[in-house]
């Protein structure tokens, strides 16, 4: 990490991270994504079960100001975060049953799978949407 202070860069350094933050006290019971060093993806885990999204261009909008996420010109960026963050969610072998457990309030029980569909659908569905628009 010596490198970095000298501003030279480190071959074997992360190019990703994962988040994955807890707040029951919000109308976002959950937030979670991935960061690069241009880019950052967030889904909200909202009250209602749903499921909202953003995406910015950190090194040109780094005040995430405008959100690209249903923006067709980025499509292939964010499906591509979205396999990242999939891809670190099995490295950390965060499972569904282990985020059921962690997203759940006391006596209350949510489907992991559920929201997994629900989130794909809307995928489909902005995917569909974006097609229609570009023709």
């Amino acid at each position: 990490a010596r490198e970095l202070f000298k501003g030279e860069v480190v071959d074997d350094w992360l190019q990703s991270f994962y988040y994955h933050y807890y707040a029951h006290y919000s109308r976002a019971r959950s937030v979670w994504g991935v960061r690069t060093a241009d880019w950052k993806l967030i889904n909200h885990y909202m009250e209602d079960s749903s499921v909202a999204q953003q995406m910015f261009h950190l090194s040109k909008d780094p005040q995430e100001i405008e959100n690209l996420v249903n923006n067709p010109e980025f499509a292939e960026k964010k499906q591509s975060l979205e396999q990242q963050v999939e891809d670190l969610q099995a490295k950390y072998e965060l499972t569904d049953e282990l985020l059921e457990q962690i997203y759940a309030k006391p006596g209350e029980l949510i489907s992991i799978p559920k929201m997994r569909k629900e989130v794909k659908a809307l995928r489909a569905e902005i995917d569909a949407n974006t097609e229609r628009l570009g023709q």
